[in-house]
């Protein structure tokens, strides 16, 4: 995204595209990086999840320009698009806590 875009609030449609595209493919990273975790290749997984992240962290950035946007317009609904967006957005989010916590939990059982 262009330095002059980032500030700017997208449409709602187009803000919800842009947090399903970020956040499943943040998902999408932390379901390899567990099959990753499964066959004990730490630090690639490690590499999948800092990918996650740092999507998780752009789709947080869009999210929190909606939300500022709806709050500021009542007029405007809340469209299912939206809600959409919000639960790819949830999901990529648990499932990088809950596949980070399980890389340390198996980095743990190899290095005792």
């Amino acid at each position: 995204m262009a330095e002059n875009q980032q500030n700017e609030t997208p449409s709602l449609e187009a803000g919800a595209f842009e947090i399903i595209a970020l956040a499943g493919q943040a998902k999408s990273d932390t379901l390899v990086a567990l099959k990753k975790v499964k066959v004990d290749e730490y630090e690639e997984a490690r590499k999948l999840l800092k990918e996650a992240n740092d999507l998780i962290v752009q789709a947080s950035s869009v999210h929190l320009k909606l939300l500022s946007r709806l709050s500021e317009n009542s007029e405007e609904n809340l469209p299912f698009l939206v809600i959409h967006a919000e639960d790819h957005y949830s999901q990529a989010s648990y499932s990088y806590e809950l596949v980070s916590e399980l890389l340390e939990i198996f980095e743990k059982k190899v290095s005792s």
